[in-house]
């Protein structure tokens, strides 16, 4: 689901605690890179730019297992940007495929409502993967996927990465996932709504980033309380998809 571009509207909070409840949750190194270089890019918005991602920012070994997916609306969700173990991973170069097409059958749905909640809430999406080789050797991986804005403020991008987790190299080329388990991490944000916009005359994967914001991850699902104050960022962590 794409988003108009009235959500330039942000809100300028201050951060508290750190990511490290958040990060804790995450097996691998990488992926807990990629969650710290996303929320230093966000800073006070809900999600950075596409036009600020760059290889150069992430570093050579996270940009290696990352990816951009545009979701273009009813399902239709394509890698626009894969790194290079990914292509040796599944074997194939996935860009312009439909990310769908590296889950199996019963678990496409299930990887599509946590692409779009990602972007609709906006929130990070977190799940553990399996998936197995032609001689039915199994690969745990771990996936994570961060919203992102296009140039022109529409939250229809999505900054992933995928990992393997505690394992050797992969020998041969893995076929489908299937997902064990997910949940989301939610940000919730207070404050004054100030106009936001994205860098002007830059084209996509130029621009850098400045900032580092911190989390606090609450436990539990959406009914979580906490006390809350005027600029405040809070990370609600919950199984995905929701019970009930």
């Amino acid at each position: 689901m794409s988003h108009r571009p009235t959500d330039f509207i942000t809100r300028r909070f201050k951060m508290t605690q750190s990511t490290g409840a958040a990060s804790a949750r995450m097996k691998h190194q990488g992926t807990r890179r990629l969650f710290e270089y996303w929320t230093d890019l966000t800073g006070a918005r809900p999600a950075p730019f596409r036009s600020e991602v760059t290889a150069a920012n992430l570093g050579r070994d996270v940009a290696a297992n990352a990816f951009v997916l545009e979701n273009l609306g009813d399902g239709n969700i394509r890698f626009r940007v894969a790194g290079a173990n990914l292509r040796d991973l599944f074997g194939l170069d996935p860009r312009g495929m439909s990310a769908l097409s590296v889950f199996t059958e019963d678990q496409k749905p299930r990887f599509r409502a946590l692409v779009e909640a990602a972007l609709d809430r906006p929130c990070l999406g977190l799940a553990s993967c399996v998936a197995a080789n032609p001689l039915g050797d199994e690969t745990q991986l771990e996936l994570l996927l961060a919203p992102l804005r296009s140039d022109f403020g529409e939250m229809n991008r999505v900054l992933g990465a995928f990992h393997v987790v505690g394992a050797p190299p992969v020998e041969q080329s893995l076929r489908r996932c299937r997902i064990e388990r997910a949940h989301t991490l939610r940000l919730e944000m207070d404050g004054s709504p100030e106009l936001d916009a994205p860098l002007a005359g830059f084209a996509e994967g130029q621009t850098g980033f400045a900032g580092k914001p911190t989390l606090t991850t609450i436990e539990g699902g959406g009914s979580a309380q906490t006390e809350r104050r005027s600029g405040h960022l809070q990370v609600v962590t919950e199984d995905w998809p929701p019970a009930g």
